[in-house]
């Protein structure tokens, strides 16, 4: 049976336990929590209260970061790298652009800016091939988030789907992964899996978007941590008499 993972879920914590009950009877394997902070003691005891809710299903502790400095990037990621299951960083095209080249980072949120104007012979949609092709070669995701589409009608909803389409194709051109998420800010944002995944492949998304992505954003997370992965690829099978050292949570996964 297919586990689907929803990565992106930013509902207030006073809607959490009944967001967590409706995600469960919808068919979601886990869910990723995401809080949006710079300050690593607060995200810990945002952590700490995930703890009691999962109920028959897995929930992770995310952290959004909204960098002002791109000299300070990789060093925020990494100050949440140990404790965070997934980071997303999120910003305007400069800092998109210098994130794509974080080893650490799991996914760049939604990039599009609909304020924005778009160029003259391309869609101003938040990335373009050399970002994509930087994100290819480090794993990083490139978010698409359905509830942008909830919350847009009209001309800036038909702007914005021609947007998305935009980024898919780049990734699809690239080959860098695409992570469809609910983005869900309350309950009723919510989405069952077969519906972000039809969504997904009416805007030419594999399935692999809604559960090979995200386990693998996982999968790698966990690599960091077990000791007996070096690097991707590389696996201690017996340490013998090496004494173990701190595990390293940074470079190449």
């Amino acid at each position: 049976m297919t586990e689907y993972y929803d990565l992106h879920i930013a509902a207030d914590e006073k809607d959490l336990k009944r967001t967590v009950e409706i995600s469960k009877r919808l068919g979601w394997s886990g869910l990723a929590i995401i809080k949006k902070t710079h300050d690593l003691s607060d995200f810990l005891k945002f952590k700490e209260r995930l703890s009691g809710l999962g109920a028959g299903i897995k929930i992770l502790a995310g952290v959004e970061l909204y960098p002002t400095n791109l000299n300070s990037i990789q060093q925020e990621i990494r100050k949440f790298r140990r404790d965070a299951d997934v980071i997303f960083v999120s910003g305007d095209d400069s800092i998109t652009r210098a994130a794509s080249d974080c080893w650490e980072l799991d996914c760049i949120s939604s990039p599009i800016n609909i304020q924005q104007k778009d160029f003259m012979k391309q869609r101003n949609s938040g990335i373009d091939y050399a970002i994509a092709k930087s994100c290819a070669e480090k794993g990083i995701a490139i978010e698409i988030r359905f509830s942008d589409v909830l919350r847009y009608y009209g001309k800036l909803g038909s702007e914005l789907m021609a947007r998305i389409k935009q980024n898919i194709d780049i990734c699809n051109d690239t080959r860098a992964p695409l992570l469809l998420t609910s983005g869900a800010k309350d309950p009723f944002e919510l989405r069952s899996p077969l519906e972000l995944l039809g969504f997904g492949r009416f805007l030419g998304m594999s399935k692999y978007s809604l559960s090979e992505a995200p386990r693998n954003i996982l999968e790698r997370t966990n690599g960091r941590k077990d000791p007996n992965v070096i690097l991707k690829g590389l696996r201690v099978q017996d340490w013998g008499d090496i004494k173990l050292k701190e595990k390293r949570l940074y470079g190449w996964y």
